[in-house]
């Protein structure tokens, strides 16, 4: 991995037998207009691109992020665009739902233990109700912990857990990490299904970088998506998207 002082990451790597570039970038057109000669630079000798997905658009028309302007030097090199992102609306409020159960679980069960430990025994604390609140503790924290919320809070508190994927990532559940997971499995979808491609570049959230790529790496954990039906129900986003150019504009080819 490659970190560049233009705040972007970067990871090259053979995939399926082809070469594959992961460009971990932060979100602002701010951050895009700074580094938009590097992207244009990397992104020539691609064959395609592979995008995060608008939140509030289906394709990039009005998108003024840096992906929409990542797509725009796309269009204009004449290249295709896939996006395995499952992101949309539906996701996000899935996630504030899952962060404030989990949250509230985490309040009342410290606040119950809190009072034990005081002397001041909670009514229905029995033994029973121990096992339940240690049960609230055990779920409550990987709940909050893996919501994008409580990503933010573990970002504020430790800054490089939001730019590494490791044992806090693997025991905890939310819709970040499992985005990540679909981002892998749709690169290697594209990379496996689509013979005329030899080369692919993907843009994704810099926070979004080591989860990508650590599913890629070890394909055997991607088992891990069993656990999240609930986002997988509600998505609209499951499958690739593949976008082509076309009159200077954007056309969804297929989707697979």
């Amino acid at each position: 991995m490659t970190q560049s002082e233009n705040t972007y990451l970067v990871d090259d790597l053979q995939f399926a037998g082809k070469r594959l570039s992961l460009v971990g970038i932060l979100h602002s057109r701010e951050e895009f207009m700074k580094n938009r000669k590097d992207f244009e630079r990397m992104i020539k000798p691609y064959s395609a691109v592979m995008l995060e997905q608008p939140l509030w658009y289906v394709d990039f028309s009005h998108d003024l992020s840096s992906f929409g302007q990542i797509a725009a030097i796309a269009l204009k090199m004449n290249k295709r665009v896939y996006i395995a992102d499952p992101f949309d609306t539906r996701v996000l409020a899935a996630d504030a739902v899952f962060a404030l159960a989990g949250l509230s679980m985490l309040v009342k069960s410290s606040m119950d233990f809190g009072k034990s430990a005081m002397g001041k025994r909670p009514e229905g604390f029995s033994r029973r109700g121990l096992i339940l609140r240690a049960g609230m503790l055990a779920l409550g924290l990987p709940l909050f912990s893996g919501s994008l919320p409580g990503m933010d809070l573990r970002s504020a508190v430790h800054r490089d857990s939001a730019y590494s994927y490791g044992l806090d990532d693997k025991v905890t559940w939310g819709s970040k990490d499992w985005r990540d997971l679909r981002i892998a499995m749709g690169i290697d979808k594209v990379l496996n299904n689509v013979p005329e491609l030899h080369t692919l570049i993907a843009f994704h959230g810099i926070g979004h970088q080591q989860g990508i790529l650590h599913y890629l790496l070890h394909p055997q954990d991607r088992r891990r998506e069993a656990a999240y039906e609930p986002f997988k129900r509600i998505s609209l986003n499951l499958s690739v998207r593949e976008w082509i150019p076309k009159k200077h504009k954007w056309e969804l080819a297929r989707q697979f």
